[in-house]
Parts: C-alpha cells; sequence; structure tokens
C-alpha cells in the first residue's frame, strides 16, 4: 500500500520561541518506510507544503527525522519519530514529540520540537465520504453479524436442507439438465450434513 502524509509541520517549544529569534528558523524533514525515503524541501514555513506517498505495509515502521537548516555551518539534527504505521493509521491526525539520543545514548524526548501532520492510505482522503470509518464500520457489522449466527438454530436447517436433499435426488432423473444443477446442490449439501456429525 501507498501511505500519504500531508500537512506536516513543525511546532516550536517554548524553549525555541522564548530565545531571542535574528533569523527564521528553517527546518526539513527526512522520512523513511522500509522500502522507501523521501527528503522535503527546507522551509522557514512551519508547514511543509509537500504530499509526500511512500510505500509501506501495516508492519512497517515510519521514520521521520527532522533538521534544522544552517548557512555557514552542518545542519543540526533535531529529533526524530519512529512508529508503525499501523498505529500512525488509527491517529490519522498525529502529533508527537520528536525524540534523540543523550550523551548516555539513551532515547529521550526532546521539548524544542514537535511534528504534526495527517497520514492515510492512498486513495482515502479526509474529503467526502470518510471511506476508512465505513471500512471500520464494515467489519463491525460483519462481526455482529457472525454473533447472530451462532444463534440461529441450525439443526432445524439442517432437517429440512435434508428433506429437500432427499426430493432432489429423486427429481434428478427426470431431466440431463436439472441432473447436472441438482448434483452440485447435493455435493455441497452433503458437504455440509458431513460437517455437522
Amino acid at each position: 500500500m501507498k501511505v500519504v502524509i500531508r500537512d506536516l509541520e513543525y511546532i516550536e517549544g517554548e524553549s525555541v520561541l522564548s530565545g531571542i529569534k535574528k533569523f527564521k528558523r528553517r527546518y526539513y524533514a527526512k522520512l523513511a518506510t522500509d522500502s522507501q525515503e523521501f527528503k522535503t524541501s527546507v522551509s522557514s514555513n512551519p508547514r511543509c507544503e509537500e504530499t509526500i506517498s511512500l510505500d509501506a505495509s501495516d508492519s512497517s515502521d515510519l521514520k521521520i527525522e527532522v533538521f534544522f537548516k544552517h548557512q555557514l555551518r552542518d545542519d543540526t539534527f533535531e529529533g526524530q519519530i519512529q512508529e508503525s504505521v499501523k498505529s500512525l493509521l488509527e491517529d490519522q491526525d498525529v502529533v508527537r514529540n520528536l525524540s534523540k539520543k543523550n550523551s548516555k545514548g539513551n532515547k529521550v524526548e526532546t521539548l524544542r520540537l514537535k511534528v504534526k501532520f495527517t497520514i492515510t492510505v492512498e486513495g482515502l482522503t479526509a474529503e467526502g465520504p470518510d471511506e476508512q470509518s465505513q471500512l471500520k464500520e464494515l467489519v463491525s457489522k460483519a462481526t455482529r453479524d457472525l454473533e447472530v449466527m451462532k444463534t440461529v438454530p441450525w439443526e432445524s436447517v439442517l432437517t429440512k436442507l435434508r428433506k429437500f436433499h432427499n426430493i432432489a435426488i429423486g427429481i434428478s432423473g427426470i431431466h440431463p439438465y436439472a441432473k447436472l444443477a441438482l448434483s452440485i446442490f447435493v455435493a455441497v449439501s452433503q458437504a455440509s450434513f458431513t460437517g455437522t456429525h
């Protein structure tokens, strides 16, 4: 499947906002799944205007690394998120604190920056009918229907089916087409009887 990331936004924490800003802060991100990578353009706008489409599976992780772009020295790694595509799709509208390793190698959340974005499966968008909600409702309905089927008195249904089966065998000698059609039905019904014993 392809996942689509839209409206990627860099949200600065209080420690950044309270500092003296002599210039606009310019960020970019590197996004990666198991099978694909993408680097956004550098932007002083806190929101990335690009729509990003990446190959992924439910078991894939999405990794987003954010960098601060410097003019005269190496860019600063601000932090990252790494989370399963499946859990991100459950949220759809995602807000996460970035984290990075401290000097001891432990992963810690940074209060400097968060990322916010929308993630969907390609072809399923927030506009118009919400297909993901419809799919969840369909699965929920199927689950309820299965529960109802457990309460059906199958023994009485199978008794009536056995009677019809015996009549069908008697009629099948009348016409070759009837014999063919009824032989298919008889095979299916016979399998049903076998499964109940």
